[in-house]
C-alpha cells in the first residue's frame, strides 16, 4: 500500500486536503484490490493546529476493508458509504467537527466486476449523503454501419441520502448496454441518436429499475475510428424530470 499525500491542496482559496491509498486488499468476494482517493474539505477559518494527521486516517481505511465485518456479498458501493460513515464518526480520528465534507472515491480492479468501477461517496456532518457510481466497458461491439467498436462510460448519480438497499448492482446494467448495442438495428442514423435511445432504455427497464432511485443518468459513447474519420464521443444526461443534456465531441486527429 502507498500514500500519495497532495500537500499543496491547503492554499487561500481551498480547505481541500487529498490523498490515495494504492492497492488495498479487500476482505469481501474475491479479496479485490481496490484504491481509495480521500478529499477532507475542512471548514473556512480553521485554525491550522485543528488539521489532521492523514496517516491515522489511512490506517482506518486500510484496517477497515482489510477486516470488513459486514456482509461479505455486499455492494462496493455500500462497502463505501460505510466506510465513509465509519470516518466521521470515529471519536480519535474527530474529522465530523473540522470537514465540511469527507469524500471517498473506491477505484476496484476488474474481478467480479469484469469492467473498471469505482464509487464515489460524499457525506457532510450534518448527515447529507450523495453516491456516485461509474462504471466503463470497453470493445463494445455493434453491427451498425458495418461494424463498429465503441467505449461506454456510465455514471449514476443516487438521490442524495437514499437508502443503500435500493443500490443497483452494475453487471446487469454492464450485459444491458451490451445487448442493446448487439442488437440496434443496422439503420442506426447517427450515433448520437443511439446514444439517446440507450440512455431512454436504461431509464425505461423495470428489470434494472434506474429511473427511481436516480438524480440523473449520463452515458458517454466513444466511437473508434471508421465511418467518422476523427475521434468522436456523445455523452447524454437525463436527469430524475426527464431534462435532457446532449454533448457532442470530436478532435481531428492529424
Amino acid at each position: 500500500m502507498s500514500y500519495e499525500f497532495i500537500l499543496d491542496s491547503i492554499t487561500r482559496k481551498s480547505n481541500l486536503v487529498s490523498f490515495k491509498l494504492e492497492d488495498i486488499r479487500l476482505q469481501v468476494e474475491n479479496n479485490e484490490v481496490a484504491d481509495v482517493t480521500v478529499n477532507l474539505d475542512y471548514i473556512d477559518g480553521l485554525n491550522p493546529s485543528e488539521l489532521k494527521s492523514i496517516v491515522p486516517i489511512a490506517n482506518n481505511i486500510k484496517d477497515y476493508l482489510t477486516n470488513y465485518l459486514n456482509n461479505p456479498n455486499d455492494l462496493f458501493e455500500v462497502i463505501n458509504r460505510n466506510l465513509t460513515k465509519e470516518l466521521l464518526t470515529d471519536d480519535n480520528l474527530g474529522l465530523s467537527e473540522v470537514l465540511n465534507s469527507l469524500s471517498l472515491n473506491l477505484d476496484v480492479a476488474p474481478a467480479i466486476i469484469p469492467f473498471q468501477f469505482d464509487s464515489t461517496n460524499t457525506r457532510t456532518p450534518n448527515g447529507n449523503i450523495n453516491d456516485i457510481i461509474s462504471f466503463r466497458l470497453e470493445d463494445i461491439t455493434s453491427p451498425i454501419d458495418g461494424g463498429i467498436v465503441a467505449d461506454v462510460t456510465v455514471n449514476l448519480d443516487y438521490v442524495d441520502g437514499i437508502d443503500s438497499s435500493v443500490f443497483k448492482d452494475v453487471i446487469p446494467i454492464g450485459n444491458y448496454i451490451k445487448d442493446f448495442l448487439a442488437n440496434y438495428p443496422v439503420e442506426a442514423g447517427l450515433y448520437e441518436v443511439l446514444n439517446r435511445d440507450l440512455t431512454q432504455g436504461l431509464l425505461n427497464d423495470s428489470n434494472i429499475g434506474l429511473s427511481g432511485v436516480l438524480d440523473s443518468l449520463s452515458v458517454n459513447l466513444a466511437v473508434s475510428l471508421k465511418i467518422i474519420p476523427f475521434q468522436f464521443d456523445t455523452t447524454i444526461t437525463r436527469t430524475a424530470n426527464s431534462d435532457i443534456n446532449d454533448i457532442v465531441s470530436f478532435q481531428s486527429i492529424p
